[in-house]
């Protein structure tokens, strides 16, 4: 944070704030202002050191003071532990996966390595500014919120890179005795700046009770969670949208999708039990799933 002016918002009930350099107590003068239903605190830093600062109020927050003479290079999203190198200096990313670098004016290259793969970018320092590189951020998508017990779930990984990877680099935290297995693509290279997908498989005890459950996945350094909810029966709709109609069985492992030909298959039904489910196929059930399929919901 370059500059001499610091401030920092409260609701009108908080107290001042206290500012703390290396643990002790800064006789900070701060100036109060009304902004809406939040109260803006002011404080003059001219003749602050620079380092890392603590502002406390009802909570507190960290803030870097730095020369304007220097420029201020964040990593995000990196694996803890990991070694980054800017020019030729080495940090290591924190338990956050966050790490920086305060330096001078230039251009620099940012490295890392990655089972062996060299990783390189070149990252423009201006005086005074701060640049930001998120290493990789990532989105998760399960092919179906719902699923059941002994049944096979895909996800849809979604993620953006700073570097060109020789593949995408992912790690799953499940519940107890779920096992995950990569989809074909996962050894495909992600160049930088593009968005790669890529499928994973759960699959789900046959044991298993009903519920909620956590499935979280840390993609190089982002991580990423979703819930699946486990149930005995599932919703029609789900059924539809899943269903296999040249096997005649449910996938829950690819992409929820009302096509034509599932559309027939749920006509085909009426008057009769729907799989999985506890509801039979009525008029008004079909006309629904009709409607649907000819909006384009769901493909």
């Amino acid at each position: 944070m370059p500059g001499n002016r610091w401030w920092f918002g409260q609701k009108p009930t908080e107290p001042e704030p206290t500012l703390l350099f290396r643990g002790t107590l800064w006789p900070a003068e701060w100036t109060c202002y009304q902004e809406g239903e939040r109260v803006r605190w002011e404080a003059d830093l001219n003749d602050a050191p620079l380092g890392v600062w603590m502002v406390c109020g009802q909570e507190c927050f960290s803030f870097l003071r730095v020369s304007e003479d220097f420029g201020l290079v964040e990593v995000r999203n990196a694996p803890p532990g990991l070694e980054i190198k800017l020019g030729n200096k080495a940090h290591v990313a924190d338990s956050q996966g966050i790490t920086f670098f305060l330096v001078p004016p230039g251009v620099y290259a940012l490295e890392t390595q990655i089972f062996g793969e060299r990783l390189q970018r070149y990252v423009h320092v201006d005086p005074g500014k701060r640049e930001e590189i998120v290493l990789v951020s990532a989105a998760l998508e399960p092919m179906s919120f719902w699923a059941l017990p002994g049944a096979r779930l895909g996800m849809t990984i979604a993620a953006q890179t700073a570097f060109d990877l020789p593949f995408l680099p992912v790690e799953a935290s499940l519940p107890y005795g779920w096992e995950e297995e990569p989809g074909p693509d996962y050894l495909m290279p992600v160049p930088k700046g593009t968005t790669a997908l890529r499928t994973w498989y759960i699959s789900i005890p046959k044991n298993v009770e009903p519920g909620e459950y956590l499935c979280t996945f840390r993609v190089f350094g982002s991580v990423v969670s979703t819930k699946v909810r486990v149930v005995e029966k599932l919703p029609p709709l789900v059924v539809v949208g899943h269903w296999d109609v040249k096997r005649g069985a449910l996938d829950l492992s690819s992409p929820f999708s009302l096509t034509f030909e599932r559309a027939l298959w749920a006509a085909s039904l009426l008057g009769q039990p729907i799989p999985y489910t506890d509801e039979t196929m009525t008029p008004e059930l079909l006309r629904e799933i009709l409607q649907r399929w000819a909006s384009g919901e769901g493909g």
